[in-house]
């Protein structure tokens, strides 16, 4: 059985670090791209997603990411990687 995604979100100002844990997969993207969502595109313009976590990810939990990253670009916001 494979672990469930869980992402905790810490916002400090312009910065917000998102952390993955569990496997990453289609069936995440509920959760992953919710996360995102509760990310604020007026005040944040740096995030951190830290991976350190994340035992397992697919190409479909790649595409999540990628997902993520584009909605991040068109809100003028930066992504880090970490883990």
């Amino acid at each position: 059985m494979t672990p469930p995604t869980k992402v905790t979100l810490d916002n400090e100002g312009a910065l917000a670090v998102l952390r993955f844990q569990g496997d990453i997969t289609s069936a995440s993207k509920d959760v992953v791209l919710g996360a995102y969502e509760q990310v604020s595109k007026d005040h944040v313009q740096n995030i951190l997603l830290d991976f350190s976590k994340v035992s397992y990810l697919n190409s479909s939990g790649i595409a999540l990411v990628i997902q993520m990253l584009m909605e991040a670009n068109r809100s003028g916001q930066n992504c880090r990687f970490s883990g």
